[in-house]
């Protein structure tokens, strides 16, 4: 059961990733093709990523940076936090999986042994 709780975290988390970085890069794109930005498609682009895009654009004024990168800053920012989320899911699902076995074959210093090594 652990198993597949993992594999299903593991995968959900890779898919929020890929699909944020997808929604960043369609956002490079109708930037980059000067859309009208009445229209529907920029406007709905732009109300998905704007709550994203604009605290890092302030950062980068702050940097003295162009801060049109803002979207690729936020592509870097989504990659790391994913992939420390999906180490967090590993630890935590070898941790609980130890102490599954350490409770099978009796041993409570085992299970004290994998909640430290967990934490």
């Amino acid at each position: 059961m652990i198993e597949r709780l993992t594999w299903f975290f593991e995968n959900a988390t890779i898919a929020l990733i890929v699909a944020f970085i997808v929604l960043m890069i369609v956002r490079l794109i109708v930037d980059a093709m000067d859309l009208n930005p009445f229209g529907a498609t920029h406007r709905t682009v732009r109300r998905l990523t704007d709550s994203f895009v604009i605290p890092l654009r302030g950062l980068l004024r702050e940097f003295h940076a162009d801060p049109k990168y803002a979207p690729i800053l936020v592509i870097v920012i989504v990659i790391l936090t994913g992939l420390l989320v999906l180490n967090l899911i590993g630890t935590v699902s070898r941790m609980l999986l130890g102490v599954e076995w350490a409770l099978r074959i009796g041993s409570p210093a085992a299970v004290l042994g994998f909640i430290l090594h967990g934490l």
